[in-house]
């Protein structure tokens, strides 16, 4: 008898020890897909293949390989969440409001690991950088003794601390992320820039489908408060490098207001007009020019002084007098129409008066209003304005 429930105690023992250690591997197994496939979310639009690499092919079927987007090192949660969602949750805002992760001088040094990247690869981060680089006043330049510095390096996923953290903080890259949408997404988050989808003002342009994310992810999804961001009077914006697609795994989890933005969000392969002026803001990209320009049609002074307004992704906005410039035109003429000087550049394509000085004795400058524009004379790059006054 005694043998008999030792047998049995024995049999009772062996089967709970096989059920932790497949419990064990089970865990480990998911935590490990998990890592695997950290960011991709905003590439995944449904549960077809996508290339990785050249030749190899991940099919996303199962629960445990949804993907996670940009791990924080500073968590949130509390002490009752698991150390996995601590692992997977860090602070997100869309341009940090703190100044202190903002990078100093305006210089961002980084490094590449060497030979973990294939060369086609360095050149794809080179140009992500570059994208970066020409469209803001922000310097990326080649680690020497800088203490803080970025870190390009092969991994699992693809994440990227949010602003400058403090000493060397690491661009993870995996085979999928060397798209340029994921490079210039993964550095934007290092400029300091966090999910569009994550702003306050978000319910007015999405809805967040929350029952079709997974618990350990849904961090990337929730919605910040006002205190935590500087949108710097940025409106949302549909087509930024930082929103994710409408899809995770084949579900929808992003449905947008505006329904023709549905199957755009998440697809830009460029930084946005609006993503190019909130990091222009953010760096004060304008510090040396003179203060009180005035761009239109929500444009903004860029490094170079001139005003720049929504383009492909950006233009010259065209009148000269929103580019740095204005011209004053003193008449003593009590009637008949004033033309002002011609421009022969290519660079500005237009001038605009600012005001006209009547005779002497008004002593009152009088604004030019409702100009007619004519026609850009195009052999000599000048457009010209006149009034009846």
């Amino acid at each position: 008898m005694n043998l008999f429930l030792f047998g049995l105690f024995a049999l009772v023992v062996t089967e709970c020890y096989t059920k932790d250690l497949r419990k064990s591997k089970e865990e480990s197994d998911q935590e490990a897909a998990i890592e695997r496939l950290d960011t991709i979310a905003m590439m995944a639009e449904d549960d077809a293949d996508f290339m990785i690499g050249e030749n190899r092919k991940l099919k996303l079927n199962e629960p445990e390989t949804l993907l996670i987007n940009d791990q924080r090192k500073n968590t949130q949660l509390g002490s009752e969440s698991t150390d996995t969602e601590r692992r997977l949750s860090r602070e997100k805002r869309k341009a940090l409001r703190d100044t202190k992760y903002r990078w100093t001088g305006k210089v961002i040094p980084f490094e590449i690991a060497l030979n973990e990247f294939s060369r086609k690869h360095s050149r794809y981060i080179h140009k992500a950088i570059n994208h970066w680089q020409n469209y803001t006043c922000l310097r990326f330049t080649p680690r020497t003794t800088q203490a803080n510095y970025v870190y390009f390096q092969k991994g699992h996923g693809c994440s990227s601390d949010v602003g400058m953290v403090k000493g060397k903080q690491t661009i993870v890259l995996d085979a999928p992320c060397m798209g340029i949408r994921t490079l210039l997404h993964e550095i934007g988050h290092a400029v300091g820039f966090v999910h569009e989808h994550m702003r306050p003002d978000r319910d007015s342009y999405i809805k967040i489908i929350s029952d079709h994310i997974p618990k350990p992810i849904r961090n990337n999804f929730g919605k910040l408060a006002s205190s935590q961001i500087n949108s710097h009077g940025v409106p949302y914006d549909y087509n930024s490098v930082m929103h994710y697609s409408k899809t995770l795994g084949g579900n929808t989890v992003i449905e947008t207001v505006d329904r023709t933005y549905q199957d755009k969000i998440g697809h830009s392969q460029k930084l946005s007009f609006y993503d190019i002026k909130l990091a222009n803001l953010m760096y004060s990209c304008d510090e040396s020019c003179a203060p009180g320009t005035v761009c239109p049609d929500e444009g903004f002074v860029g490094k170079d002084c001139k005003c720049y307004c929504p383009g492909d992704p950006v233009r010259l906005c065209r009148d000269s007098a929103w580019n740095g410039r204005t011209s004053r035109v003193t008449t003593s003429k009590t009637e008949g129409s004033i033309q002002p000087i011609q421009l022969d550049t290519r660079e500005t394509l237009g001038l605009v008066i600012n005001d006209i000085q009547r005779p002497a004795q008004t002593k009152k400058p009088q604004r030019l209003q409702d100009l007619k524009r004519l026609p850009i004379t195009t052999d000599k790059y000048r457009s010209e304005d006149y009034r009846q006054f």
